[in-house]
């Protein structure tokens, strides 16, 4: 049958329809959040109860633009006992409130920005009480493999408060969970006193190198009954100068210094994995690259030492030691080809940070090994008459 002028306008409209994306005003907006120095920043979605963006930079370089998240960051509970009605974020000076309407009442998570930290309270009000309460950072790895460092370790799994949450080449925030919504009983030169009480609030670091995954959960001990509130206040609280050093090193080496810390994988995925870092000594020469700096140094061949060690501090200030991690081989930057290419296995090797010890221990004035007496020689005999 052949169609008639009034259903082919019809088409036509349905096609344009088709092809029309929604206006700016239309789509939704999120909720941007910075810390007052700029070393966080966080994106609340408004059309969803969620966290939709992460990004930390301890030292004001960029780089929290980066999203730290592979999924939203939402609040879960066990849905059989509460499950969710309804929900709702508003606006607030500070953050926003992300409402979530239960049986017999509602459960508030409350996101703000308090000067340098970034905040996450959470506000229980419902009669009926909240089973297995979490938060769960289900983190991304394009960027680098996020580290969970906790006070102690509790059956080989939970990490107990206050943690370190570290991004290597981006930064790291203090975490510490307070009871009660903000009340610190106990302050100790600004950070909460740890006892040895059990804190109600542990998480667990569970990743998979196979699948590049890693989720960190923060989880209740006990039911969230109503009244209760807890606050988790992260933090980039300074790292100390270690003595000895100066600030200007010290500024250089503070953040990638934090990259050698890293919670390790058991082997092949066997038991609970903890991480995706590969801590196992698989490149000698960054291991030779420290004993030779400090041998050069021990020597009194202080220019020769730094021909090493001054790139190795560019590269590591502008995070090209390591690219996040790669599903296939051949991709990371922790070994390059003689024209710079990434070649490596997955991209990150913590002991690819181990030549900023040397950096440290140079400026100590203390010795670790002995010299190699023909370091020097060699040294000037392979390289090239300027430094790359």
């Amino acid at each position: 049958m052949k169609a008639g002028p009034g259903l082919a306008c019809v088409a036509a409209l349905i096609a344009v329809g088709a092809q029309r994306s929604l206006p700016a005003a239309e789509t939704p907006v999120p909720i941007e959040l910075r810390s007052s120095n700029g070393r966080w920043l966080v994106r609340i979605a408004t059309d969803q109860p969620s966290v939709v963006h992460l990004g930390i930079d301890t030292e004001g370089t960029g780089r929290e633009t980066h999203n730290l998240l592979r999924e939203p960051l939402r609040l879960s509970w066990m849905q059989s006992t509460a499950p969710l009605r309804s929900w709702s974020v508003e606006r607030r000076p500070d953050g926003a409130v992300l409402q979530h309407r239960i049986d017999y009442g509602q459960l508030d998570w409350i996101v703000r920005a308090v000067g340098e930290s970034l905040e996450f309270e959470i506000r229980q009000d419902a009669w009926a009480p909240v089973y297995d309460l979490a938060l769960v950072f289900n983190l991304n790895q394009a960027h680098c493999p996020t580290a969970v460092l906790p006070h102690a370790v509790e059956d080989h799994v939970r990490l107990i408060p206050p943690w370190l949450f570290v991004a290597p080449d981006h930064g790291h925030l203090y975490c510490e969970p307070i009871p009660g919504g903000g009340a610190k009983k106990t302050v100790q030169k600004g950070v909460s006193a740890v006892t040895d009480a059990p804190s109600p609030w542990f998480s667990t670091l569970v990743g998979q190198r196979r699948s590049h995954t890693l989720v960190w959960t923060l989880r209740s001990r006990r039911p969230f009954e109503k009244s209760d509130a807890v606050t988790f206040r992260f933090s980039p609280q300074p790292i100390a100068k270690p003595d000895g050093v100066d600030e200007a090193l010290w500024r250089r080496v503070r953040r990638p210094w934090l990259n050698l810390f890293q919670a390790n994988a058991d082997e092949n995925d066997v038991e609970t994995p903890m991480m995706l870092a590969n801590n196992v000594l698989s490149n000698p020469a960054v291991c030779c690259t420290f004993f030779l700096i400090m041998g050069l140094d021990s020597a009194g061949m202080r220019e020769d030492s730094d021909w090493l060690l001054e790139p190795l501090l560019r590269a590591a200030e502008a995070g090209e030691l390591q690219n996040g991690l790669h599903v296939k081989a051949g991709k990371g930057a922790e070994h390059r080809d003689w024209d710079g290419n990434p070649t490596g296995y997955e991209g990150y090797l913590p002991e690819g940070w181990f030549f900023l010890t040397a950096a440290l221990l140079r400026q100590t004035g203390k010795t670790l090994m002995p010299v190699w007496p023909d370091a020097g020689q060699r040294l000037r005999a392979t390289r090239n008459p300027s430094p790359p």
